[in-house]
């Protein structure tokens, strides 16, 4: 086990910004810099990324589930409860503002709103859909285009029903997460985009 003392910007970070190695003293970060779920994956292997998509899909749930139980979900308040998981995970102002992609913490959301509307099933959908049928790549297109169509039907197809409030806040959770995916709010420089990449793409011939 690694005994060094933590420094206090080690202890300030999100359940899956990537532990440090006990052999270099570092974070091990993949080119992006992203602390999800999927650096997890790629640096500590399957048993801790599993752990870490689980605590960021958490994040997302227990809020949601208690609000749920607890707040009048008709009124336009209960939008930002919605987003609020979300919009912190993907801005992380306790992670020097380097946050992640936000999409475990979304599913987290959807599953929490299972039992008021079955809106979460649309957003797994097309994420299959443009995974397995019709495949998008780079990842960062595929989700893009995935929370462009969940954000426009989420608030269609919510507004008809006369779920304004949860309209608003599914829209929000695509507003969001689009918003997190585009360059300008990336902290990735193109050269390291197409390194990582090239990177993914050798990992999926591994």
């Amino acid at each position: 086990m690694d005994r060094r003392r933590l420094s206090p910007r080690e202890c300030d970070v999100q359940p899956s910004d990537a532990p440090p190695d006990p052999e270099k003293g570092h974070r091990r970060t993949r080119a992006d810099h992203n602390p999800g779920a999927s650096n997890v994956f790629v640096n500590c292997g399957i048993p801790m990324g599993l752990l870490c998509l689980t605590l960021d899909m958490f994040k997302g749930f227990f809020p949601v589930y208690m609000a749920c139980r607890t707040v009048d979900i008709r009124e336009i308040c209960f939008a930002a409860v919605i987003v609020a998981p979300v919009l912190g995970h993907a801005i992380a102002p306790l992670n020097g503002f380097h946050g992640g992609k936000c999409i475990s913490t979304a599913f987290g959301v959807m599953i929490a709103l299972i039992p008021i509307t079955p809106i979460g099933f649309v957003l797994a959908f097309l994420y299959i859909f443009f995974s397995v049928i019709v495949k998008i790549n780079p990842v960062r297109y595929r989700s893009i285009l995935t929370f462009a169509l969940f954000g426009v039907i989420s608030v269609i197809w919510l507004s008809e029903v006369g779920k304004f409030p949860i309209a608003v806040g599914c829209g929000a959770v695509s507003a969001t997460a689009l918003l997190r995916h585009t360059k300008f709010f990336s902290f990735i420089p193109e050269e390291s985009c197409e390194k990582l990449s090239e990177a993914s793409s050798t990992e999926n011939q591994l």
